[in-house]
C-alpha cells in the first residue's frame, strides 16, 4: 500500500486536513480574544496567503535602512565608478572613518574604445498611457478622453486604436515629407532627427494615434 501514488496521496490528505482544521480554531480563538465574536474561516490556501502576507508585512514594518560607505573612483567628468559587492566583501563598511584610502590614488581613465550608438524611437503612445502620464500632471482621464475626442473629430488626430504602437512603412513614408513643414527647426538643425526608417519599430499593422493633416 505505501507504493501506491493515490494511498499514499490520500493518506497524506486525510492527516493534512486534520491539522489544518487547527488554523480556524486558532484564528477564531485569536479573534474571540480581540472582542470579535466570529468564525475565522481560514481555508488551507488562504492560511498560507495570510502567513505569506503577515511575514512580509513584518519585515516590512522592521526594516531598518543601514547605510554603508566604500571607496569609490571619480574621473574628471564626476562618472563614479563602483565595485560590484558579494555577500562576505569586507571593504563595505558601516562608517566612512573605516574605509582604508591608502590603497588606492589618482589615475587617468584610459578610453578603450569608442562606439557610436542610435537609440530607435520609443513605440506610439495609446490612450491609456497617454491619460496614465497626464494623470500625474493633474488631468482626470475624463477629460483626456473628451479632449481626444473633439481632436479626433476635427481630424487633428486618428482614431486611437489599443493594440498598434507602431507606425507602418506606409505611414513613415507619408508623414515624412511634411517633416519639415511641421518641424523645421527640428529637421535642419538636430542631427538627432530621424529621417530614416527605424526598423525596428516598423510594422505592418493598421494606424495609431498619428496626426491626419498636417494644416
Amino acid at each position: 500500500m505505501e507504493e501506491d501514488g493515490d494511498f499514499v496521496k490520500a493518506h497524506v490528505r486525510e492527516r493534512w486536513d486534520l491539522a489544518s482544521m487547527q488554523f480556524v480554531r486558532a484564528a477564531s480563538c485569536i479573534a474571540h480574544d480581540h472582542g470579535f465574536r466570529t468564525v475565522v474561516r481560514e481555508g488551507r490556501l488562504k492560511s498560507v496567503m495570510v502567513k505569506l502576507t503577515g511575514d512580509q508585512l513584518e519585515a516590512y514594518n522592521g526594516y531598518v535602512k543601514k547605510p554603508f560607505f566604500e571607496a569609490r573612483f571619480r574621473d574628471e567628468n564626476g562618472n563614479v565608478f563602483a565595485r560590484t559587492y558579494e555577500d562576505g566583501d569586507g571593504w563595505r563598511l558601516d562608517s566612512a572613518d573605516k574605509v582604508d584610502l591608502s590603497p588606492f590614488h589618482e589615475s587617468r581613465v584610459i578610453e578603450d574604445s569608442r562606439t557610436k550608438k542610435h537609440t530607435a524611437p520609443g513605440k506610439l503612445l495609446d490612450l491609456a498611457g497617454l491619460s496614465g502620464i497626464l494623470a500625474r500632471r493633474g488631468h482626470k482621464p475624463a477629460d483626456v478622453l473628451a479632449c481626444y475626442q473633439k481632436m479626433y473629430e476635427d481630424q487633428v488626430v486618428s482614431y486611437p486604436r489599443t493594440d498598434d504602437k507602431q507606425i507602418t512603412p506606409e505611414q513613415f513614408n507619408e508623414l515624412l515629407p511634411w517633416l519639415t513643414e511641421s518641424a523645421p527647426s527640428s529637421a535642419s538643425t538636430r542631427p538627432s532627427a530621424h529621417t530614416g526608417p527605424p526598423a525596428r519599430r516598423m510594422s505592418r499593422k493598421a494606424g495609431r494615434t498619428v496626426p491626419t493633416d498636417p494644416a
